[in-house]
């Protein structure tokens, strides 16, 4: 998880491509791709025999075949984007995007890959990540490997900790927000549905006397739950299609705010809707049943 580096971007032959992006680099050794899981999509992968003194070679995410040339980039053809300057670089793969930037949400950009033993202009203050992948003990895997770098160099700076901490330090600020506002949301759905089952039973109850009246006259109490929730209905319809009009043009506002989830989420809105609905019928329900128990004659004289 990183920003990586920044240049021009040019296409396979070295002509600066018309984009406005800048291409990301990052230096790679050989099994960095499978050690991460990402998928190699055409060509190779690096090898051992990528040396400093062989020809110098890259690798290319989906992303740069995209955008940088109206035509396809394939193994074979020389890049001079990133740090693959001056002869360039020859493309022996291309690989799958990856997360580059300040957030998740970033769209991955174009990203140029060039092996470690190839790599030219590094400082020694420049820090480096060592990736491990390990299924047994963290610990034991810990001490080996502080063990290792000591009898490389002594001297050496470095701190170990699991990509997961990574993960988790990258998502904490999404985390919060996607907290406070499921918990906005929640209050506003409360708000709402005690708000409409308010409302719906203050309505019923004000029709005790027409309830009263129906029976009175020989309606039967199925026939009067009938109209009654008719007329509910309607009012629930009406309001829900609204809404959902609403949320569906109101949620491109909060598209940016959602990851693995669209804004349009029809899971989502089809759930909300069953729970207003029920909590509809339930406040419906309650005063009408209620009405229906008692004596017509009790009714029209307390009306």
């Amino acid at each position: 998880m990183g920003s990586g580096g920044g240049g021009l971007l040019t296409d396979a032959r070295g002509r600066r491509a018309d984009v406005a992006r800048q291409v990301a680099f990052n230096f790679v050794s050989p099994g960095w791709f499978a050690l991460y899981g990402t998928a190699l999509l055409a060509g190779r992968d690096f090898a051992g025999t990528d040396g400093p003194r062989q020809r110098r070679v890259a690798i290319v995410n989906d992303a740069y075949r995209r955008e940088a040339s109206p035509q396809d980039v394939a193994p074979g053809d020389v890049i001079h984007a990133g740090p693959c300057g001056g002869d360039g670089c020859t493309l022996v793969g291309i690989v799958g995007d990856s997360v580059y930037g300040n957030s998740l949400r970033d769209t991955p950009p174009p990203t140029v890959y060039v092996p470690l033993a190839q790599a030219s202009g590094l400082r020694p203050e420049m820090p480096f990540r060592l990736s491990i992948r390990a299924d047994g003990d963290h610990d034991h895997l810990a001490r080996d490997v502080r063990a290792a770098l000591n009898r490389v160099d002594a001297r050496l700076t470095y701190s170990l900790r699991p990509l997961a901490d990574d993960l988790q330090a990258a998502v904490s600020e999404e985390r919060l927000v996607a907290r406070l506002a499921g918990l906005f949301g929640a209050v506003a759905l409360l708000l709402s549905s005690i708000g409409l089952y308010g409302v719906t039973a203050y309505s019923v109850t004000r029709r005790r006397r027409e309830i009263g009246v129906r029976l009175a006259l020989g309606a039967q109490p199925r026939e009067v739950l009938g109209a009654v929730f008719a007329r509910i209905t309607m009012a629930v319809a009406g309001g829900t299609l609204a809404g959902l009009l609403a949320a569906l043009w109101l949620g491109r506002f909060v598209a940016p705010l959602l990851f693995g989830v669209g804004a349009r989420d029809p899971t989502t809105l089809v759930l909300v809707t069953i729970m207003l609905a029920a909590v509809a019928v339930l406040a419906g329900w309650r005063p009408a049943s209620r009405a229906l128990r008692v004596d017509p004659a009790q009714v029209l004289r307390q009306s």
